[in-house]
């Protein structure tokens, strides 16, 4: 495990990519803004078999609280303890800096997500619904068009 590097953005689109689906190449510019720009209140790791980045973890802190963006592993390394090796790390790293809780987000559908967020010592909260419309039907805009 080890911070990112502005190399290592292609390999972390890529790995996103194979576990998201709607991904672009627009969003690989995202990758690399968030190793980029460096931000103690950001932290990019990434874990490497061989030389080679198989996955990754992505958190942000405010304060004491901690929130898990992503953490996403190549398929063919799943299930070598990979993912919690990251987290673990990814914890470590969060309570150096202060923070005392930790919170993320996971897909109902995601179910190997939740279940691995579970095995490591995570409970359900609570739900949070997403709500969405397109831009065009807002009254906010439906006038200028």
């Amino acid at each position: 495990m080890r911070p990112a590097r502005l190399k290592d953005a292609r390999s972390i689109f890529e790995i996103h990519l194979a576990s998201l689906e709607g991904l672009d190449e627009e969003d690989y510019e995202w990758f690399e803004a968030i190793i980029r720009v460096r931000s103690r209140r950001r932290k990019v790791l990434v874990a490497e078999l061989g030389g080679e980045v198989v996955g990754f973890a992505i958190a942000y802190r405010h304060r004491n609280l901690a929130y898990i963006d992503s953490i996403a592993v190549k398929p063919e390394a799943r299930g070598a303890g990979v993912g919690s090796r990251l987290l673990a790390e990814l914890e470590r790293a969060l309570k150096a800096e202060g923070a005392e809780l930790v919170a993320l987000s996971v897909k109902d559908e995601n179910k190997r997500a939740l279940d691995f967020y579970l095995r490591n010592g995570y409970s359900l909260k609570g739900v949070i619904l997403l709500l969405s419309c397109s831009i065009a039907d807002l009254p906010s805009t439906a006038a200028e068009g």
